[in-house]
């Protein structure tokens, strides 16, 4: 797992671009987090889909909804404290070891890994709410 996370980390330090008003590894952190968040949104959809929050009518509905969202930040900010934070002084270290060309590639890697993971999600989402159309016809 911590592979996964460094992986990301270079990938996406190589693909930021230099900023006066935030730092580049704060952004690394936070575009890491956001990703996690994504993933992990993206398996509470299919969770939605089969307790299908339409007939559990407003109030039932709308509190699982709240609820989902708030284990969605807890469980990503906790991951990403767990493994991008704990291991930052080492991700940094490795940065200079690589060359100009797998800089390129790791930037490349970012940015369609980043594609990759929003239709992720919105396959997700599609499949989520075909479940519920399946399972729960009106």
């Amino acid at each position: 797992m911590e592979k996964i996370f460094h992986f990301f980390f270079v990938a996406f330090y190589f693909g930021m671009k230099r900023d006066k008003t935030f730092p580049k590894v704060g952004r690394v952190k936070h575009l890491i987090a956001f990703e996690l968040y994504q993933v992990i949104a993206s398996v509470f959809i299919i969770l939605w889909g089969f307790i299908g929050i339409k007939r559990l009518g407003m109030l039932y509905g709308w509190s699982i909804i709240a609820i989902s969202i708030v284990l969605i930040i807890y469980l990503g900010d906790l991951i990403c404290k767990h493994y991008v934070r704990k291991n930052e002084s080492k991700f940094l270290r490795t940065i200079n070891e690589y060359t100009i060309k797998q800089r390129k590639i790791y930037a490349i890697a970012g940015y369609f890994s980043c594609l990759v993971i929003f239709l992720f999600m919105m396959y997700c989402y599609i499949l989520g709410v075909g479940l519920e159309n399946y399972l729960y016809p009106d």
